[in-house]
């Protein structure tokens, strides 16, 4: 008899479970919203960083950025090259397992439509200005730095005397 109360106790729960997850939303929407914060830093530091083509922030900074779409980032400073990167957005698995399990097509669709259904990558964007080479007539600068990126192409070495 105790065993069969149980498994009522234990079907009521569930029932209630999906009565309140289908009610109340999804659970992308409710473990961690349609937004994400990002953090922009460069080097040098108090560039400006643009997120698809609008001014946002200044290095360093945080910005909340909606999860249901990739986003273009343009860090800018006068004197330097600009600095653009891609953040992806990046499907949840777990997400969308807790919707079908908990809440049906109801909250899948509902995280899919508010963004809360992805992840965005990566969650911190580090940008390393080169300064721009200058040439006039007669002359041409260079500037050295220390650390490349991986798309520069060698054209020459120094060595020591």
């Amino acid at each position: 008899m105790a065993f069969s109360k149980n498994k009522k106790t234990v079907a009521l729960m569930m029932i209630m479970s999906f009565i309140l997850f289908s009610t109340t939303g999804c659970i992308g929407l409710i473990v961690h919203g349609s937004t994400q914060d990002i953090a922009f830093s460069s080097t040098p530091p108090n560039a400006e960083v643009y997120i698809d083509g609008v001014s946002a922030v200044r290095t360093p900074g945080v910005l909340s950025l909606n999860r249901g779409d990739s986003h273009l980032v343009e860090i800018k400073l006068d004197g330097y090259e600009d600095y653009s990167f891609r953040i992806d957005k990046k499907t949840s698995v777990g997400v969308v397992i807790g919707d079908i399990l908990l809440t049906g097509l109801v909250g899948l669709v509902i995280d899919v439509a508010t963004g809360a259904l992805y992840y965005l990558t990566p969650e911190q964007v580090v940008g390393t200005l080169s300064p721009k080479v200058t040439q006039t007539e007669d002359r041409i600068f260079i500037s050295v730095v220390l650390d490349s990126r991986e798309d520069w192409v060698q054209i020459g070495q120094m060595n020591p005397l």
